[in-house]
């Protein structure tokens, strides 16, 4: 139990008395545990590898989208900026914000998840409107006893 008591409990006088201490001492302690903090900090680290001229790359998505755009770098500007060209538009991005792709999947069509959500919609709309009448079973939850239904659950 190295602390004191920051009380009025009874203590030697001479825990009060301010000491030197040793500044050779104190210099190696302090960066061998800089040191130390640094061994584990860098641990989590990778370095990201530097995109060349005109490589085919992803930028990651802006708000409100889950899709990497597909996009060419046209030039470096910086050590860790670039610039991305996508659809005759330019953009300086940093390094984190670019991973790097290949020709072949940046000429493959993705779709996003927004558009097949979209896709499913139209889907059950397309069925809703055929004019034929609805003859799946009424959706019925079954709970024990004593227990409500989620909100999620309710209509």
């Amino acid at each position: 139990m190295g602390r004191r008591p920051r009380n009025l409990l009874l203590a030697v006088k001479e825990l009060y008395e301010p000491k030197a201490i040793n500044s050779e001492k104190f210099c190696k302690q302090f960066y061998k545990t800089k040191e130390k903090h640094t061994f584990y900090y860098d641990r989590k680290l990778w370095t990201l590898e530097p995109q060349g001229n005109h490589t085919p790359v992803r930028l990651q998505p802006t708000a409100g989208s889950k899709v990497w755009t597909p996009a060419r770098v046209s030039g470096i500007l910086g050590p860790r900026s670039y610039a991305v060209t996508l659809e005759k538009r330019t953009f300086r991005r940093n390094r984190r914000h670019i991973i790097r792709s290949t020709e072949q999947a940046n000429k493959q069509n993705f779709i996003s998840r927004d558009a097949v959500d979209h896709e499913a919609n139209n889907f059950d709309a397309k069925l809703n409107n055929s004019g034929l009448p609805d003859t799946s079973p009424p959706l019925v939850e079954v709970l024990p006893a004593g227990m409500k239904a989620p909100i999620y659950f309710c209509r």
